[in-house]
C-alpha cells in the first residue's frame, strides 16, 4: 500500500513509501504510473533494490481478478483499510 503522506512528485519522478505487514520500503519511479495511482492504494512495484531503495521501472495499480483470487490475504493485510479510516 502506498503510505499516506509519503507521495512526492517532481518533473518525471515519483517517490513514495510502500508499507506491508508492518514493513516499509522507499520507492523511486520515473514516468507516469497512471491516473488512478494515489496514496492508500495497493500496488505492485517492479524494479531493483539499490542501497535500500526500490528503483521501480513498472507499477501495477489495479490487480486482475486472477491476482485477487490467488492473493486475497495480501490484499486484506495491505494496510489500505487503515488508510481509509484515517482519511475519514
Amino acid at each position: 500500500t502506498v503510505e499516506q503522506g509519503s507521495l512526492a512528485k517532481s518533473d518525471n519522478t515519483i517517490e513514495f513509501k510502500l508499507v506491508f505487514n508492518g514493513k516499509s520500503l522507499n520507492v523511486i519511479y520515473s514516468g507516469d504510473p497512471g491516473g488512478v495511482f494515489q496514496e492508500c492504494i495497493s500496488v505492485v512495484a517492479h524494479g531493483r533494490l539499490v542501497n535500500g531503495v526500490l528503483e521501480s521501472n513498472r507499477i501495477e495499480v489495479k490487480h486482475s481478478n486472477e491476482y485477487e483470487a490467488k492473493n486475497k490475504d495480501r490484499l486484506e493485510n495491505s494496510g489500505s483499510a487503515a488508510c481509509s479510516q484515517v482519511q475519514g
